[in-house]
C-alpha cells in the first residue's frame, strides 16, 4: 500500500497546494496527517477543510488543540500562541468540531502509530537524537509480535520520496 503522511500544514495552503500537486502525481492510496494544520500561516479553514475532505484520518498537534479550544498554548512562545489565537476567530465551527474530534495518538493498517509528538507522550517535543532513539525503543519493546516497519524506497535518488519536512 502507497501511503502518503504529511505533517506541520500550518495553514500554509499555497505550501499544501504544491504537496497535493506531488500526490495528485504519486496517487497515494491513503493520506494521513500528524496535526497542526493550524497555526503560523493565514489559511487555517483552507488547510482544515482539505484534511476533512482528503485525509483518511490524522492526529491533533499542540497547534490544533489551541486552535479549537482544547488547550490555551501557555506553553507556546508568544508568537506561536497568537497565531494558533487568531487561527482559532478564523475557522468554521465545522472546521473546529474536526480539529476537537482528533485523537493525540491513533494506530492505522500495519499497526502503525500516527502521532503528532513523542509517542510517550503526545504533548512533547522528541527534540535530540537520544530522546528519539528512547522513544523507538519504547515503541519496539511494546509491540508484542516484533516490530512493524512501513517500508519506503531509501536510495540516493531524492526521486524516491517526498520530503517529510514541514511546509
Amino acid at each position: 500500500m502507497n501511503v502518503a503522511i504529511l505533517s506541520d500544514i500550518h495553514a500554509n495552503f499555497d505550501a499544501l497546494s504544491a504537496v497535493v500537486a506531488e500526490l495528485t502525481r504519486r496517487r497515494p492510496d491513503r493520506i494521513y496527517h500528524l496535526g497542526d494544520l493550524a497555526g503560523y500561516n493565514a489559511q487555517p479553514e483552507e488547510c482544515v477543510r482539505w484534511a476533512m475532505a482528503n485525509a483518511a484520518a490524522g492526529v491533533s498537534g499542540n497547534h490544533d488543540a489551541v486552535a479549537c479550544g482544547r488547550a490555551t498554548g501557555r506553553n507556546f512562545h508568544a508568537a506561536a500562541r497568537k497565531a494558533a489565537l487568531w487561527s482559532r476567530d478564523r475557522i468554521s465551527p465545522e472546521a473546529r468540531d474536526y480539529l476537537t474530534r482528533l485523537p493525540v495518538q491513533r494506530f492505522i493498517e500495519g499497526g502503525a502509530l500516527l502521532v503528532h509528538g513523542a509517542p510517550s507522550e503526545p504533548g512533547r517535543y522528541v527534540d535530540s537524537i537520544d530522546h528519539a532513539a528512547q522513544e523507538l525503543s519504547t515503541l519496539f519493546a511494546s509491540v508484542a509480535t516484533g516490530p512493524i516497519f512501513l517500508r519506503a524506497p531509501l536510495t540516493s535518488s531524492r526521486n524516491d520520496f517526498v520530503s517529510t519536512a514541514p511546509v
